[in-house]
């Protein structure tokens, strides 16, 4: 550091500063930054800076700047500052560094703004007129200036005759004109009317409030009534499917074939698949266990098999019964898109573990 040059501030006094850079103005904007006190120093009676041109980041600019790290004066370029404004606290400073440059965005705006509007200002005439400058007329001349006659406003077009349209009458059944309307009847004492300018609304309070206690009422009733039917609904499917469990549920192959021969005839198979498919269930799986344990009793299941293997009763044999499990099963919206084939896995799946169930698999542990 040359001898002209002296520090401004010591090691154990820094601060942060915002500065002006009166020779970097651009367009009467003078540019603006946040340094550290240690950057700066005094060169014949006038204060410079040392700006890192070196430190080409933005984020590490700021943070050598936050922690006042000593610059290499042979890398920096001496810039010419004014200060503005000097703080103890990194986060104080960089706030109040925002805030000047929006007010100094704000004040050139809105002079920009301004300029612009008085440059759009500009005096309206008419092409019909002659206009002269001063300038370009003398005194001697005035007498041969003829005036120029005042521009009297267009008369509006007219209408032609194909362009107008008839008015159309209302007229009784007795071709003569109606009567003038008749005056509007006063309100009731219930109704409050408003007049335009104090706003467009009426109150009916009383009406208003005796129609919303019959909805209720109405709504009250209308619940129970669901309710009822609801009740009678599950009432009748209990019934229904205790009927259907007296009725099913063969205990011999024999049976379960002559049912199969009696779903032959189309009334009884969609009565059938009607009253089965309101077993419902939660899959493919938990609904074809409930139609085939309606179906076929435990010692059944236990003869039989899907293809018939080992002298037992065959259940892909049985159409009409399998026919009769794909429609009740798609009549469920859970598997109303399973497919035949999945069908058939999830019957020889439940035939299979049909041993496992009523005890069968804790007797063969007990034999262990």
């Amino acid at each position: 550091m040359s001898e002209s040059q002296s520090p401004l501030n010591g090691q154990n006094n820094l601060q942060y500063l915002i500065v002006d850079f009166p020779e970097e103005s651009k367009n009467g904007e003078i540019s603006m930054a946040l340094i550290s006190s240690s950057w700066i120093f005094e060169e014949h009676g006038m204060l410079y800076c040392y700006w890192p041109v070196y430190i080409k980041s933005t984020l590490l600019r700021e943070k050598v700047v936050k922690n006042h790290t000593p610059l290499i004066p042979n890398k920096c370029l001496k810039c010419a500052i004014m200060v503005k404004h000097s703080s103890d606290d990194y986060e104080q400073a960089s706030l109040k560094l925002r805030k000047l440059e929006e007010d100094d965005f704000s004040q050139t705006d809105s002079e920009s703004r301004n300029s612009q509007k008085k440059s759009c200002k500009s005096t309206k005439r008419d092409e019909d007129f002659v206009y002269f400058e001063a300038s370009d007329i003398s005194d001697d001349e005035d007498h041969d200036i003829i005036p120029v006659p005042p521009k009297f406003p267009k008369e509006p077009k007219k209408k032609s005759f194909a362009e107008l349209k008839p008015v159309d009458r209302p007229r009784n059944n007795n071709n003569y004109f109606l009567p003038p309307s008749s005056p509007k009847p006063k309100p009731n004492q219930d109704q409050i009317e408003v007049s335009p300018n104090q706003g467009n609304y009426e109150c009916h309070c009383e009406k208003t409030s005796k129609m919303v206690e019959r909805l209720l009422r109405d709504m009250q009733t209308i619940k129970l009534d669901v309710r009822s039917l609801v009740l009678e609904l599950n009432n009748n499917k209990l019934t229904q499917y205790q009927q259907l469990d007296a009725q099913l549920r063969f205990k011999d192959y024999q049976e379960l074939q002559k049912f199969n021969e009696s779903l032959l005839e189309e009334d009884y198979f969609n009565k059938m698949q009607a009253s089965i498919s309101l077993l419902g269930g939660r899959d493919l799986n938990d609904t074809t266990r409930k139609i085939l344990s309606l179906l076929v009793s435990h010692e059944l299941s236990l003869n039989i098999n899907w293809i018939g293997a080992n002298e037992k009763g065959s259940f892909q044999k049985l159409e009409n019964v399998l026919k009769l499990t794909y429609g009740a099963v798609r009549r469920n919206q859970a598997t109303a898109n399973a497919t035949n084939s999945e069908i058939d896995n999830a019957i020889r799946n439940w035939l299979k573990n049909a041993p496992d169930r009523a005890g069968g698999r804790a007797n063969r542990k007990n034999k262990k």
